[in-house]
């Protein structure tokens, strides 16, 4: 078996956050899920096939929903956060980051982060997620 990552995973009702180490790439997928994904120190890498090159996203990138893609961000401590899109703050996102299967972000994880590297529990991981995409969207929680 593959492993392409190393961490936790944690639901919530209509989203969930994989939080850790990217050890290799994951190969291509869709869903029907928003996916958000910032790398903690550095960029993350995505792309459509096997036949693109690979794109790096410094600040993050938005993956819209049912995009075919793969993903890697090797040896880089990453947040992925896929969610449902018809939520108010998923239609809110997208409207907001419109533009192409792969939208790039200029933003940071620094309170999420920090709350992982404290050990922060389940429900402390979610308010920060929350609250991140919040700030994205540019709403209230």
């Amino acid at each position: 078996m593959k492993v392409s990552g190393i961490g936790r995973v944690i639901f919530w009702g209509g989203g969930n956050l994989w939080i850790g180490l990217a050890v290799d790439a994951v190969d291509a997928h869709a869903h029907h899920a928003i996916q958000l994904c910032v790398g903690f120190n550095g960029p993350v890498e995505f792309r459509t096939s096997a036949r693109e090159p690979w794109t790096a996203y410094p600040g993050g990138a938005l993956v819209r929903p049912g995009a075919p893609h793969e993903f890697r961000a090797p040896g880089q401590r990453v947040a992925n956060i896929l969610f449902e899109p018809e939520t108010p703050l998923g239609r809110t996102l997208l409207e907001r980051f419109d533009g192409g299967t792969i939208v790039p972000l200029h933003t940071h994880v620094r309170e999420l982060a920090a709350a992982f590297d404290k050990g922060a529990d389940d429900d402390q991981l979610i308010d920060e997620s929350i609250a991140f995409l919040s700030r994205l969207a540019g709403t209230d929680r």
